[in-house]
């Protein structure tokens, strides 16, 4: 990894931003019309992050307040992008800050000779153009997270205590990951519950949107949604640091990780990592600067999860058909040959004498069926057929489907439940496992005491 003197961020600020404590002062600062450059107010004042994760800033301005009355928009509609601000600082180290979509308040001196305002921010930002010849070839990403995820370690470090000359002590620990995906090394980190994730490459640019994909990445082997606190990376001849409002924590889902190994926090083998890896690679040439629509899907999972063994049994339910929808859109659909019956079909209905109420339902169900994909029942069938996922987990699926999707209840047994909501759970994995070429270990939660099994279902596809 590159030498420490590199990055943006000292461990001391970290502490700081970690613990609440963190704060900027910053002799000048301007706020703008979002879209504009015209300042609308200027002065000395301070950003921080507060124990909750807020990002906060004052602005002592030298304005009035009467030409200032806002507009609060309209109940129930989406703020218009005219209403929102843009923030520009100095700091007192000369870094310059950048924050955007803010919403600010106004509140005026009683003398009405200045005013202060005041906000929240999403995120603010500070980037660095370097100079050609001083820019080394080289490009990182750095991701700090204040979190309590167990990270699989799969990598030793020592410890060797010295007093007066002589090794009196010496310990060694899995406290380190280290992996390569995507052409780039990885090592993470935790200490003082600070988890750090270091990208490298020799190429000189990373990959668009890298950041957002790699969490995204551990979002899915972890089975939760991580809380990014900090983005630094240096691409091209340019570095950035961005700090970022932490997360509402969400409650503890229910939905278990692809792969548990025991303990969690060792992975000698790297198996979690090459799932990350393959789950990486499939994601990442996704253009758009938001989730990959897989991701979003395993997201809506997580977090259907959280609440009741009811909950996650709808919310895997779903996440099975969106994983369908996005990652199969054509698997088992109906040939031409078939498209061409179920053409001819509809003039059968139409010159029939059933009843015209019924006669328009059975010809939308036709044309629905030759103008869309396959539905999520055949498509199913089909990965049974091909040996990628088993017919127990078939059916358990669709016992959970059918039943939500007439307002029922599957079972007032909860050992049922639980027992329907693993097995899709495992089916949920194996529809993904398939669709980004991992070929591994996983867990297997459909069986009691949820064994580690193999998944490779390439022969049998290939076949199929």
């Amino acid at each position: 990894m590159q030498n420490r003197g590199d990055i943006m961020l000292e461990k001391g600020e970290l502490l700081l931003l970690k613990n609440g404590i963190w704060e900027l002062d910053c002799p000048m600062m301007s706020l703008y019309k979002q879209g504009t450059d015209i300042i609308e107010h200027t002065g000395g004042g301070y950003i921080k992050r507060n124990k909750d994760g807020d990002i906060l800033f004052k602005i002592y301005s030298n304005r009035t307040m009467e030409p200032l009355i806002q507009s609060s928009g309209i109940a129930g509609q989406v703020i218009p992008d005219e209403q929102y601000y843009k923030l520009v600082a100095n700091d007192s180290f000369g870094r310059k800050w950048e924050a955007h979509k803010i919403i600010p308040s106004f509140r005026g001196h009683f003398d009405k000779s200045w005013t202060i305002v005041t906000g929240g921010l999403r995120s603010i930002k500070s980037t660095i153009e370097l100079k050609e010849r001083s820019s080394a070839k080289y490009c990182y990403l750095r991701l700090i997270f204040f979190d309590d995820i167990i990270i699989p370690f799969n990598t030793s470090s020592e410890t060797i205590i010295n007093i007066d000359g002589r090794d009196r002590t010496r310990r060694i620990d899995f406290n380190i990951a280290k992996y390569l995906s995507c052409g780039y090394e990885y090592e993470i980190a935790s200490d003082d519950g600070i988890i750090e994730l270091m990208a490298r490459s020799a190429t000189t640019e990373l990959p668009r949107h890298f950041d957002i994909r790699i969490i995204e990445a551990l979002q899915y082997i972890f089975a939760r949604a991580p809380s990014c606190n900090v983005i630094e990376k240096k691409s091209g001849n340019t570095k950035t640091l961005e700090i970022i409002e932490s997360n509402i924590p969400a409650t503890a889902a229910r939905i278990r990780p692809p792969l548990q190994t025991n303990p969690p926090s060792i992975d000698p083998k790297s198996r979690i990592w090459t799932m990350f890896d393959r789950y990486l690679n499939h994601i990442l040439r996704y253009p758009e600067p938001k989730p990959h629509p897989l991701s979003n899907i395993v997201f809506e999972a997580i977090q259907g999860s959280s609440s009741s063994i009811g909950a996650q049994a709808l919310a895997v339910a779903v996440a099975v058909e969106g994983a369908l929808s996005v990652e199969y859109p054509n698997l088992a659909c109906s040939s031409e040959g078939e498209k061409k019956n179920l053409r001819e079909s509809i003039d059968l209905v139409k010159g029939s004498t059933i009843d015209e109420n019924i006669k328009l339902r059975l010809l939308g169900a036709i044309n629905s069926w030759i103008n869309t994909g396959a539905s999520a029942k055949s498509k199913l069938q089909s990965l049974v057929a091909m040996g990628v996922i088993e017919n127990v987990e078939y059916k358990a699926w669709e016992k959970l489907r059918n039943s939500f999707a007439h307002a029922s209840f599957p079972t007032n047994d909860l050992q049922i439940l639980l027992d329907l909501s693993f097995v899709v759970t495992t089916l949920l994995n194996k529809v993904i496992f398939y669709a980004i070429g991992y070929i591994g270990e996983y867990t297997d939660y459909g069986v009691h005491g949820w064994p580690m099994k193999m998944f490779d279902c390439s022969m049998s596809c290939q076949s199929g």
